[in-house]
């Protein structure tokens, strides 16, 4: 009796010291595992640097959305987002155009029209170029409503010299704000040919200068 007493116990002890073996191994395995990941994710076994890397990102800056300076058919204005001027467009069944950039804040500028003013546009356009073929050639110039005076004093001697020599000048001044046609009037006082058609439309006023009778030079 006293020999299985002994018996039993020798297996117990051997029982707790698997269970407590076995826990041991346990215990390491999970320790390695984390050092295995944190090595992987990190590419460091150090637990202050695994802290630092485990910091929240920062925060992706907010890319900002320009606006745009919108112009009404009546002429009035008002600054908005261009996504916010595309819905007005579709709200009123217009149509939403490019006209051009604000010098002095450097928006963009659109304008709304409906569909017959852009048809009237064009209609005009053609206009002009049955009228130019009349003559030799047309000469085109593109000028800026803020041209420094002394190049538009060379601009304008140039298209006299070309006016003397019967050819047509077509002259687009591009103005994005509808009151600065300060350029325009300028031309108009200076340019020795007649004026046979002015047309402005989208922030661009369209000036064709004819040789006048008196000037023409064979």
């Amino acid at each position: 009796m006293l020999r299985m007493l002994k018996a039993i116990r020798l297996v117990l002890n051997v029982s707790n010291l698997t269970t407590i073996k076995n826990k041991n191994n346990v215990s390491q395995s999970i320790k390695n595992n984390f050092v295995q990941c944190r090595t992987m994710y990190t590419g460091t076994s150090s637990t202050d640097d695994f802290a630092t890397n485990c910091e929240k990102p920062k925060k992706r800056k907010t890319v900002e959305v320009p606006k745009i300076t919108l112009l009404n058919q009546d002429e009035s204005m008002r600054i908005v987002f261009l996504e916010e001027a595309i819905k007005i467009a579709k709200r009123q069944n217009l149509h939403l155009v490019h006209t051009g950039e604000d010098p002095k804040s450097g928006r963009s500028i659109y304008k709304l029209f409906d569909y017959h003013e852009i048809l009237t546009q064009e209609k005009e356009i053609v206009n002009l170029n049955v009228e130019e073929q009349k003559f030799k050639h047309t000469k085109m110039f593109n000028l800026k409503s803020k041209i420094e005076e002394h190049d538009l004093g060379v601009k304008m001697a140039h298209m006299n010299k070309l006016l003397k020599k019967n050819h047509v000048v077509k002259v687009l001044v591009n103005h994005p704000t509808e009151g600065n046609v300060e350029t325009v009037n300028i031309l108009k006082k200076n340019i020795l040919g007649t004026v046979s058609k002015e047309v402005s439309k989208k922030g661009t006023t369209i000036l064709v200068f004819s040789p006048s009778s008196n000037e023409k030079t064979r």
